[in-house]
């Protein structure tokens, strides 16, 4: 007897769930249900000018030898092979990032460098018996103070917009590069790519040409991929999934379901399930947040002759925190001449950065780019793309919240939630991957219930975010 398999979510890890599903030889009927006009997620890509555009500077790379099989076996031809460059602006001055101690001499002065240095060697001789409870006393620990107040606190709280003693150390922890900051240049100078690589692989048609080939896979075995439908409900009746609601692309629709895999964001969805949550479940879910971003690219028709691939502004006067180049990641022969940059602005949805026109964000922002020598010229054209669920924020004590949530879930037989958004956990395109295809894998066994999924579901937070 077939099975209807509802997928939520035609982001990276929902696609690799559904291509991994039609592959398989059992009796799947399989359909993927996403809200947005083009499958991908916040790993698709957009056509502007001659550019294809990614939400942000998305690449490829991976030590886990099934994904890198996996993507080579459809995608090898159309892979450019990148080298990362990347800087950081700092008191007047762009410097290599990752940092390294004869570049910021050079860049930054003997009193600078020796403040960083006095503050790092002074860590060695401290002990700490005890976890640090939150990223500031986990960066002021480990790279020392003077770092932590001149790079990582106003970057940190620019990205997530609150004191970085209210962010949990996990954010730093699954980042940052080493066990210290003695390690991390230790790993700096001996190439050692733990979070940190010096090469990728690109498709040259945008990092939304994995999800584009995805989708093709997917229709071709038969599969579904419902686009611009809005997720309205989830049924549950007797402790099991029975079927989802949607509007809008094609108008009002019921998808039956014996097994459903959830990657949209944990907390709408949590709120989409009826009969309700309980109340306790309804509070988590309100505790479990995301930052948006807004992205603004700008067109110059003019070539800087900028190298990087990326680079970073921590400090809080730059309303932005980080730029990507998309010229210095598959450039093609008709953007020749030209440059585009893409500025990234976290914000909140609803303040003035959400809601600001393109040009009350761009003026000021070319300024700042004019007077710090990275650019000359004013922009042709500029795009806007809001995103409102960009970052999973591990404030302190999330994980209570994201426990209470999961083991409620748990509750629910047929339900599996999985991926960046689905399980509230930052990844890469390669880690996103796998959760997909071990989602799979657990759905193909056709089991009573998912509770050994959830018992395992911790794995997942050993993941390295590799920058």
């Amino acid at each position: 007897m077939t099975k209807q398999i509802v997928i939520l979510g035609a982001g990276i890890t929902g696609l690799t769930t559904a291509w991994k599903l039609v592959q398989a030889d059992a009796d799947l009927d399989v359909t993927v249900i996403e809200r947005e006009p083009i499958p991908g997620g916040l790993a698709k890509s957009i056509d502007w000018k001659g550019y294809h555009l990614d939400l942000g500077p998305h690449r490829f790379h991976t030590e886990i030898q099934e994904i890198r099989d996996f993507v080579h076996s459809f995608c090898e031809e159309k892979m450019a092979r990148v080298k990362r460059r990347s800087r950081m602006y700092l008191n007047g001055c762009y410097i290599p990032y990752p940092i390294s101690p004869l570049q910021t001499l050079k860049s930054l002065g003997i009193r600078s460098t020796a403040t960083f240095l006095l503050s790092a060697v002074k860590i060695l001789f401290e002990k700490h018996d005890a976890i640090a409870p939150s990223y500031e006393e986990y960066v002021q620990r480990y790279y020392g103070n003077a770092l932590y107040q001149t790079i990582f606190k106003p970057f940190a709280q620019k990205v997530w917009g609150v004191e970085a003693s209210q962010i949990s150390e996990e954010t730093a922890r699954v980042r940052l590069r080493g066990e210290n900051i003695w390690h991390a240049l230790k790993d700096s100078l001996l190439a050692r790519e733990e979070t940190y690589v010096s090469e990728f692989l690109y498709p040259r048609g945008g990092i939304g040409e994995i999800a584009r080939k995805f989708s093709q896979e997917i229709i071709s075995r038969g599969g579904h991929i419902a686009i611009g439908k809005n997720v309205d409900a989830v049924q549950v009746d007797h402790g099991q999934i029975k079927h989802i609601q949607t509007s809008g692309m094609g108008g009002e629709r019921e998808y039956p379901c014996d097994y459903l895999v959830n990657t949209i964001p944990l907390p709408t969805f949590t709120n989409l399930i009826s009969p309700s949550a309980p109340d306790e479940i309804l509070d988590a879910s309100r505790r479990l947040h995301f930052r948006a971003l807004v992205l603004v690219y700008l067109l110059f028709y003019h070539d800087f002759g900028i190298q990087d691939t990326w680079l970073y502004y921590p400090e809080k006067h730059v309303p932005f925190s980080r730029i990507y180049v998309p010229d210095n990641f598959a450039n093609t022969r008709e953007n020749q001449g030209k440059t585009c940059l893409c500025l990234e602005f976290p914000c909140e949805t609803g303040d003035k950065i959400w809601t600001a026109q393109i040009e009350d964000l761009a003026t000021p922002a070319v300024r700042i780019l004019r007077e710090s020598g990275l650019i000359d010229t004013e922009p042709v054209d500029a795009l806007a793309v809001r995103i409102e669920e960009g970052y999973p924020l591990y404030a302190v004590g999330y994980e209570q919240s994201l426990k209470a949530i999961v083991n409620w879930l748990n509750t629910t037989k047929n339900c599996l939630t999985v991926g960046r958004q689905g399980l509230f956990r930052h990844n890469n395109i390669d880690q996103g991957m796998q959760m997909g295809l071990l989602a799979a894998e657990e759905i193909i066994k056709q089991p009573n219930d998912f509770s050994d999924w959830y018992k395992n579901v911790d794995q997942f937070n050993e993941y390295r975010i590799v920058d």
